[in-house]
């Protein structure tokens, strides 16, 4: 039971730091993305420049930073016991019911995590939603700024 549930609290925090670094990449490429419209719209030689493309872009660039901010916000993560906790009773106790205790941990923080870890996954799957989004207004936007 010790090593289950071990187990399946660190596989959760593996993948608490694989959507971090998902929505990271979102943010990242998202403003990459708004910032190569605004370069092409600011370089195209008017006087009155098309603003439209840029404004396009900017809406779910918008919707893509409050989302993957929202998933990447801190939170408070159970990770287990805490080696001091498991030091003090190490001379005290048997080994099968310091074990035992962890397992308990392990599962609590677990279970306690559930809610933040559902938010991130929300946060990362509507994130890269967003970012096809705003991918496919970018090419729509430089075709109109192509056009004009």
């Amino acid at each position: 039971m010790y090593d289950l549930t071990r187990d399946q609290l660190t596989s959760q925090m593996s993948s608490v730091d694989s959507l971090d670094a998902k929505l990271g990449l979102f943010l990242a490429v998202g403003s990459g993305l708004v910032s190569i419209v605004a370069a092409v719209v600011a370089l195209r030689p008017s006087t009155h420049p098309n603003l439209w493309p840029l404004v396009l872009c900017a809406i779910p660039y918008v919707l893509l930073a409050g989302v993957t901010l929202f998933g990447l916000r801190p939170r408070k993560w159970g990770k287990g016991p805490k080696a001091s906790d498991v030091a003090k009773g190490y001379n005290r106790t048997s080994l099968h019911v310091i074990k035992e205790n962890m397992a308990v941990k392990f599962h609590k923080d677990f279970e306690s995590n559930k809610a933040a870890y559902g938010q991130k996954v929300w946060a990362a799957e509507w994130g890269l939603r967003l970012l096809i989004v705003e991918t496919l207004v970018l090419v729509v936007g430089l075709w109109l700024v192509a056009r004009v």
